[in-house]
């Protein structure tokens, strides 16, 4: 997902650790304060970087020195320096990664405390709470309710359309 006239943008890098994060470094400043972070002061200043047009130039040759940076250090240390000195980059996250975090959270759709799917959109704004949602009925379950309670029929009458094959229901 490298940006074609961007870099650092969109790589993906490993830490010691073997976890992923991503650059988003869209001017020479944010450039200069990577490097600090990444403890490669000199490279702002080198000719075959000192724009994102040499840095374009040279993509191979930066991306591996920043592969390198990067693998020596913790992902969250260098997101926290990188956050700090408002340099765009964040974390690439497994699935399970991603939902601990609480606004993902939020999208999993539960039931008596277990996942039971997951919602397209979670409203937090409006003040009110997500309500916990009910799976969906199996087939045929609430055949015998809803013709009790709705139409008024009684057990018989019920049975009866059961067994002419009118309605099925799950008993």
């Amino acid at each position: 997902s490298e940006h074609p006239s961007i870099v650092p943008y969109g790589t993906v890098f490993e830490d010691n650790k073997g976890d992923e994060l991503v650059f988003a470094v869209g001017s020479d400043k944010q450039f200069s304060a990577l490097c600090e972070v990444l403890e490669l002061g000199s490279l702002p200043s080198d000719p075959r970087f000192l724009r994102n047009s040499d840095r374009v130039k040279h993509r191979t040759e930066l991306v591996n020195m920043l592969r390198e940076a990067v693998s020596q250090r913790d992902r969250e240390s260098i997101l926290e320096e990188l956050y700090r000195r408002a340099v765009p980059a964040g974390a690439v996250n497994n699935v399970r990664d991603a939902f601990k975090h609480p606004e993902a959270a939020r999208l999993i759709a539960t039931h008596d405390g277990k996942a039971v799917g997951s919602r397209q959109i979670s409203f937090t704004e409006t003040g009110g709470s997500v309500a916990d949602v009910t799976p969906p009925p199996h087939y045929a379950q609430h055949t015998r309710q809803v013709l009790r309670d709705v139409l008024g029929l009684d057990d018989a009458a019920i049975s009866g359309l059961v067994a002419a094959g009118v309605v099925t229901a799950s008993d």
